[in-house]
């Protein structure tokens, strides 16, 4: 079985995966990771109005941290953007330095980028119908004997099973308009 960790950091076979690559040495320490989309982007705005405000002044303590966090945050938020011949793991990079088949580089891309799309909808998902018990759900329910990370992320159809099985137990009432 393979781990999420493994998944999401690229340790499948020896290859990296163009999903998220582990972002060291900060990786151990990054309260960013593994964060869902909506609050990395809440982060990001918060710390650009922080940063952008005139009347804020911090002490030398104070801007080391503020940059140390910032770093994490950077860290946790780039590779969403990333492609190209410039980042690890992508068909650009390895069909220029020789190393790749143009449709077998550009397929595992685009599998991989499933993948993710996959996991970022059972995130989503999965908080809005669970809240904080969420992440706990993700890494040890099971449907039908099979972890539900795993099956949401092996298929479209094994998503679709999942988020049946979150719509089940959804506890967040829906907002009424």
């Amino acid at each position: 079985m393979t781990h999420p960790h493994h998944v999401l950091h690229g340790h499948l076979e020896g290859r990296t995966a163009a999903v998220r690559p582990r972002p060291a040495p900060f990786a151990g320490s990054n309260p960013y990771l593994d964060r869902p989309l909506s609050q990395l982007f809440a982060a990001c705005q918060q710390r650009a109005d922080g940063l952008l405000r005139r009347d804020q002044s911090y002490t030398a303590e104070e801007r080391a941290s503020l940059a140390h966090d910032t770093a994490h945050l950077l860290l946790a938020v780039s590779p969403a953007l990333a492609h190209g011949e410039d980042m690890p793991g992508s068909p650009a990079r390895a069909i220029l330095q020789g190393r790749g088949d143009f449709v077998e580089e550009h397929w595992r891309a685009h599998e991989s980028a499933l993948r993710s799309a996959r996991y970022r909808t059972l995130v989503m998902a999965s908080d809005l119908a669970l809240g904080g018990h969420a992440r706990v759900w993700r890494r040890d329910a099971r449907i039908e004997g099979e972890l539900v990370y795993d099956l949401a992320l092996s298929s479209e159809m094994g998503l679709l099973r999942t988020l049946s099985e979150l719509a089940k137990r959804r506890t967040v009432a829906p907002r009424r308009r």
